[in-house]
């Protein structure tokens, strides 16, 4: 055995059957072809990992002793024994660890007894304590029917001590007694003295060490040196002198970010097949963040690198497995919003979606439904709701609102709603505290959630017109079905075989889900390509190129060493470090070995880590700059070049489910809104005007901008109905206008100031003001004897207006559908619009009227100004006096608009700014209103002053021309990503346009 690597010594076998024990499975294929390649007529050994020999070769030994447990059924069992620890079970005991811990010859005596030699006063001697009570108690849980596999091995050990020799018998009655054991860097103690234990049968064994670098002061040596001591002492012979192992060249490149990182790697990897080297023979070493892992399926698709696929996939990311994980979260989190917004999101709950679960997902957001309380809460706010809105509508059917219709489709919602979430309570709906039986819990999951729910019908529904292409995956899809109930069967075996108590429903989903996550199903499509394997799958690699990602200090290699480890087994994570090095040393043994590091991880500057000090020094080289691989070529730079090519044309781009999106948004009338949004970013109005993405967020600890500012629209909207109610203008006169002005009298301010706060308490009581700052809310809103609220400073304010300007509201929340007429260099253009105007405030005029139009804003901003109007950067206030002028016109009254204004009505939390008229366009005779002027006369950038000495019908046709490009550009169905200002800082839909991965870069200036 002393050829330089593992396939030559495994073709070196003699012609006697002989086991071959290897460290992990990725072993197996690989001896197995090289020896079908030397000797393709001789029986091939029997290839397998230690762990397999110990089941297959103890269930011969030991025909009636106990069964290995699966390791996922022994953490359900340790959950159990250690449910009075939980500092214990807090640190991630597991049974990974108990068998690691089990084969070093540990057991809760001997942990035992390190807590007593620590100390049972100290924190690590409690937990080293209370670990050996848990361990004992799952020995008795145990009992005599199974046992875990490091349990298993040393009952191995006892029984050959007083039986007679036995040969391990193969499947087709074969026996064999020669075994010999490759690329290892120690045997377990456990392991030793099984091998031992062989030998003193009459086995024929043999024990093939890993290379490994000479011992070295700066870092721990692994336990070959021990081991062969030990075998030594106990009568083995050593053989000849172990090899070291020596890349023929290394080199090491520091990149910017793990995903240059990537891209170089695979970079390299396409530059190795273009010389000549086999696809497989490179091969990508991460020992490090499982993040490569993602980047690297990613980059190599989109670079065409194939990488070689797992033959299984795990059972946890199949369809139905998630689908009835998002409903077990909604049982045992207590039904919290959170979580039944996840289970609705699911593509399997289509059937309960459509039928109402859209409604009930909209409306708790709306009325910040947070659930955790069960059920009933929900219940009881949807009924609540339901009723409230019924009140709503007949008060706006009494006062001729326009918001009938729409608070009718609200009330349908409602019901919607409800009818979906009796449906669930019906078939979900239990006490999450309460204890339950297993047979109940897999009652719940086998019966109710996969097959009443309909979960396995809609996944049949959604597969079977699978094309040939992704047919594989169609089939693992339906076979984790099967898997899924065949899981939970093996829970319930497991349940009942050990008498485990009945607990409560989050318990069973706990356990449960962990043999979910530890169950694979076959996967009959695996490709060939780039292997990405761990250092310890590198060992018997037949390589040419070893690349190694995330060379860096704390992260390489990543192990999963517990925090009690180093107590029970001293130095396993260093010793693990070095022989993971050793790995990759011995893979590129007489090969190229090049080791990546990014610069930066997480904003912090990194260093190589320390086991760099294991390369030969006289051969590591620096890759210079110029022979790392260049993503893009162009001389332009990539964002720019990006963004001008990007654009979807709607008219021929479009997916065929989407053009109608398009269709029917193209032919509405056009809006301020859209408009607006149009000019911040064409792509961006593509997202959310035609494909309709939302792009809403929740915030249930305050009222978000859009909330606080309808509160207040509907609060002032009220206030002036009830100074004034008027009923629904049926004829558009001089006379009815002026008669329907709420005009404030000063007089009467505290009258109206008590008729605001008795609307301010209405409203909470109507609306349920739930969220965290209520009561803030409402003391910035009302105010105290020493400081007034905004809403009396608001009516302070409204009543100087009216006495300064003679102006009274007439109008309040009008919608208007004219189709206005643009002045552009000579010529005529008709735009039709859609305007919904929040104010309209008249006076007398002559034989006619003069109007103000006004727009209600949360808080004042400076981005609503009378600059970005005049540049075509807000459409909303031309298009509002227009379209004013036009209808009164239409109808026959003489009008002249005076002014346009917006209103905050300030602040509630976050600043303390005041109420605020902010007027940006206006007529020059009305300069005198200079309380209510947006931009002053000093202020007065020189290539506006003209604009705005000319009449205001002048100053509307100059803005409007740019609201009548953009009309035309949405027509037209092309939409590129050209953000101007500061868009993209605010945007949602960076993830679909991808400006975050090419970078802003500048503004690009609009182009003539």
């Amino acid at each position: 055995m002393q050829a330089e690597r593992s396939a030559l010594a495994i073709v070196a076998l003699p012609d006697e059957l002989t086991i071959v024990i290897v460290p992990t499975v990725a072993q197996r294929p690989r001896l197995l072809r090289a020896w079908l390649r030397e000797h393709p007529q001789r029986p091939a050994p029997v290839v397998m990992t230690m762990a397999q020999f110990i089941k297959r070769y103890g269930q011969q030994v030991m025909s009636a002793g106990p069964r290995i447990l699966h390791e996922s059924a022994v953490d359900v069992l340790l959950r159990e024994a250690g449910r009075e620890y939980p500092a214990v079970m807090a640190l991630g005991v597991q049974a990974e660890k108990l068998v690691r811990w089990s084969q070093q010859e540990a057991d809760p005596e001997s942990v035992e007894r390190l807590a007593s030699q620590i100390g049972h006063h100290t924190r690590k001697g409690r937990l080293l304590s209370e670990l050996s009570e848990v361990w004992q108690r799952l020995h008795e849980i145990y009992g005599s029917r199974g046992c875990d596999r490091g349990m298993y091995a040393r009952l191995l050990v006892d029984r050959l001590k007083g039986s007679p020799s036995a040969p391990f018998i193969t499947p087709d009655g074969r026996a064999i007694t020669r075994l010999v054991m490759i690329d290892t860097h120690g045997v377990t103690p456990v392991d030793r003295r099984l091998l031992d234990q062989l030998v003193l049968h009459g086995w024929d064994v043999g024990v093939r060490f890993c290379s490994e670098p000479p011992p070295m002061a700066e870092l721990p040596s692994s336990t070959t040196p021990s081991d062969i001591l030990w075998f030594v002492a106990q009568g083995w012979q050593a053989g000849g002198e172990q090899s070291q192992a020596k890349p023929a060249a290394t080199q090491w490149a520091v990149l910017p970010s793990r995903i240059d990182e990537v891209r170089s790697a695979l970079a390299m990897v396409r530059a190795d097949v273009a010389s000549g080297i086999p696809l497989g023979r490179t091969a990508l070493c991460i020992a490090g963040s499982s993040a490569y892992r993602r980047l690297l399926v990613q980059e190599a698709e989109r670079m065409g690198v194939p990488i070689t696929a797992t033959a299984q996939r795990a059972l946890s990311t199949t369809r139905i497995a998630s689908a009835v994980n998002a409903v077990c979260r909604v049982l045992t989190g207590r039904w919290q919003r959170i979580d039944v917004e996840r289970m609705f999101s699911d593509p399997l709950l289509e059937r309960f979606r459509s039928r109402g679960g859209t409604d009930l997902v909209d409306i708790a957001r709306r009325d910040r439904i947070r659930g955790g309380e069960g059920i009933d809460e929900w219940l009881d706010r949807l009924a609540w709701g339901e009723q409230a809105t019924r009140l709503a509508r007949q008060r706006a059917e009494e006062t001729g609102a326009d918001d009938v219709w729409a608070r009718g489709r609200s009330i349908r919602e409602y019901v919607r709603a409800q009818d979906v979430m009796k449906r669930l309570a019906t078939l979900l709906y239990s006490d999450p505290s309460a204890s339950v039986s297993v047979k109940t819990f897999t009652t719940l999951i086998g019966q109710t959630i996969l097959d009443e729910m309909g979960l396995v019908d809609v996944l049949d529904d959604a597969i079977a017109p699978a094309a040939s292409g992704v047919a594989s995956n169609a089939e693992s899809e339906l076979r984790a079905v099967t898997a899924l109930k065949d899981v939970l069967e093996f829970y319930r075996g497991v349940a009942e075989d050990h008498d485990l108590d009945d607990v409560p429903l989050g318990e069973h989903v706990a356990r449960w889900w962990t043999m979910v996550e530890a169950t694979a199903i076959e996967d009959n499509s695996p490709k060939r390509g780039v292997p990405v394997l761990s250092p310890a799958e590198l060992r018997s690699a037949d390589v040419e190129h070893v690349i190694v990602l995330g060379f860096v200090e704390g992260e390489f290699p990543r192990s999963s060493s517990h925090l009690l480890d180093d107590e029970i087994i001293p130095d396993v994570l260093r010793r693990l470090s070095v022989e993971a090095m050793a790995d990759i040393l011995s893979a590129a043994d007489g090969r190229r070995l090049t080791l990546l590091r990014p610069k930066r991880v997480d904003d912090s500057l990194t260093i190589a880590s320390s086991l760099r000090i294991m390369l030969p020094a006289d051969q590591e080289v620096e890759l210079p700059p110029q022979m790392l691989p260049l993503q893009h070529s162009s001389a332009q730079p990539v964002e720019f070049a990006y963004r001008r090519s990007q654009s979807v044309v709607a008219g021929l781009a479009l997916p065929a489910h989407a053009s109608p999106l398009y269709q029917e948004e193209r032919d509405r009338r056009m809006s301020a809104s859209r408009l607006d949004e149009m000019q911040k970013c064409p792509y961006r109005y593509f997202a959310t005007k035609v494909l309709r993405l939302d792009t809403s967020v929740s915030d249930d600890a305050r009222l978000t901008p859009l909330e606080r500012g309808n509160v207040l629209h509907e609060l002032i909207a009220t206030f002036f109905q009830r100074v004034r109610p008027a009923v629904e203008l049926e004829e558009v006169t001089v006379k009815e206008l002026l008669e329907r002005r709420v005009i404030l009298q000063r007089a009467s301010s505290e009258k109206y100031w008590q008729m605001l706060c008795d609307l301010v308490d209405e409203y909470a009581e109507r609306y349920a003001w739930t969220h965290t700052f209520a009561q803030v809310e409402r003391q910035a809103l009302v105010g105290s004897a020493a400081m007034p609220g905004l809403l009396r400073r608001w009516l302070e304010l409204e009543i100087a207006y009216q006495e300064e300007t003679g102006h009274a509201p007439a109008l309040f929340e009008i919608v208007l559908n004219e189709d206005i007429t643009i002045e552009i260099d000579g010529r005529t253009t008709i735009l039709p619009i859609t305007a919904r105007i929040d104010r309209i405030d008249v006076a007398p005029d002559g034989m006619g009227v003069s109007f103000v139009v006004g727009d209600y804003k949360p808080r004042a901003s400076s981005g609503y100004t009378t600059q970005r109007i005049l540049n075509g950067e807000l459409s909303q206030m031309p298009i509002y006096l227009r379209a004013t002028s036009e209808w009164l016109t239409r109808h026959n009254v003489p009008n002249e608009p005076l002014a346009a204004m917006y209103r905050s009505f300030g602040t509630t939390i976050h600043e303390t700014d005041d109420p605020r008229v902010q007027m940006v366009l206006y007529s020059p005779s009305v300069k005198h209103w200079k309380q209510f002027v947006s931009i002053k006369q000093s202020q007065r950038p020189k290539v506006f002053e003209n604009i705005l000495e000319l009449p205001l019908q002048q100053q509307v046709d100059a803005s409007l021309v740019y609201a009548d490009a953009l009309a035309e550009s949405i027509r037209a169905g092309t939409f590129p990503v050209h953000p101007t200002g500061k868009a993209c800082e605010h945007c949602r839909m960076n993830e679909l346009c991808r400006v975050d991965e090419w970078g802003i870069g500048g503004v690009i200036p609009k182009e003539n």
